[in-house]
């Protein structure tokens, strides 16, 4: 199949996307699991992915995420290693 100079390959059946509005929440590193020798699964805990009033009293929506190819931004904010006792290396995590 040849497409017209410019134009892009649409597929067929694109499958439904929701958009949610971009938040900045604060989070912190619950477990780490070691899933493959590249790979490594990070669980966050914190009272912001719920719904919570961000400054000046905006209401920020829980967070959601149905997709496995969802976008999430890390900003670190602080440099420090996790205790030994907190990685989980069974594979299991959450």
């Amino acid at each position: 199949m040849t497409f017209p100079e410019g134009a892009r390959h649409v597929p067929r059946h694109a499958r439904p996307t929701t958009a949610f509005p971009a938040a900045l929440r604060e989070a912190g590193v619950t477990r780490l699991t070691d899933v493959t020798p590249g790979m490594r699964r990070i669980t966050l805990a914190g009272k912001q992915l719920g719904a919570f009033a961000a400054a000046g009293g905006i209401p920020i929506a829980p967070f959601e995420s149905h997709g496995f190819d969802d976008d999430l931004r890390r900003h670190l904010v602080e440099d420090r290693a996790v205790p030994k006792d907190d990685v989980d290396s069974t594979g299991d995590g959450l």
